[in-house]
């Protein structure tokens, strides 16, 4: 944002609650220092504050246009970057394809966990409590 003030970047951050935003002081820090150009709409399954940028819901094609029409954004004006869980980041080049957004104007960024197998395992201990 200091180098391209002219940009502005809408952020559609999905989480499980508020307590679970990742950044959340920094990315409200970023809301103040560039209240022009950097917008946040956070949506959550479950939100106790009600604030206008927190939608309690999934992920969904109605949701994300009332998002952009909020923000006076339209599909086709967008360059768009992903990052999240495989399923999250496929219902969200769904909704953009619906669109006429075409797989080379999105950028991804996936994570996922890492599993060990047993082959990769037999020098590693650990240690494991059970809860039932």
């Amino acid at each position: 944002m200091e180098k391209e003030p002219l940009s502005k970047i809408l952020l559609i951050y999905a989480n499980r609650n508020e307590g679970s935003i990742i950044f959340k002081k920094a990315i409200e820090d970023l809301e103040k220092q560039y209240p022009e150009t950097f917008f946040v709409e956070h949506i959550l399954e479950k939100k106790t504050e009600n604030k206008s940028n927190y939608h309690q819901d999934l992920l969904n094609e109605k949701l994300i246009s009332s998002i952009l029409q909020k923000n006076k954004i339209g599909y086709e004006e967008g360059k768009y970057m992903m990052c999240g869980p495989q399923g999250f980041m496929d219902q969200a080049k769904e909704i953009l394809a619906t669109h006429g957004i075409q797989r080379n104007q999105i950028k991804l960024e996936a994570f996922s966990a890492n599993f060990i197998s047993s082959s990769d395992s037999k020098d590693l201990l650990s240690s494991v409590i059970i809860y039932h």
